[in-house]
């Protein structure tokens, strides 16, 4: 090497470092690019699993479910409610006390 010219040394020694660096960046961009695949099947995994999550809450929380769970926990249904209201008027035409 010391018969070249300096110039012809200092092309070469850029080259040799352009293509180390080119090496380097390949490398990196191999890198990134599989963490990018990476996250975006991790992405869409989560999607799937919001998706499938979204439509167990919608169905937990239709009314026969929630029907069907009150009855497993011990709720029943109510049963009519019937509610005679005192008639004083007739009570003192009858001369009966009323309890209070």
């Amino acid at each position: 090497m010391s018969n070249l010219p300096k110039l012809a040394k200092i092309i070469i020694s850029i080259i040799i470092f352009l293509l180390l660096l080119q090496l380097v960046v390949a490398n990196r961009l191999t890198t990134v690019g599989l963490t990018l695949t990476s996250l975006a099947e991790q992405e869409q995994e989560l999607r799937q699993e919001n998706e499938l999550l979204e439509r167990r809450i919608a169905t937990f929380s239709s009314l026969t479910q929630v029907g069907k769970r009150a009855e497993e926990a011990g709720f029943v249904k109510p049963q009519p409610f019937y509610f005679i209201p005192e008639f004083p008027v007739a009570a003192e035409f009858l001369n009966v006390s009323t309890p209070r």
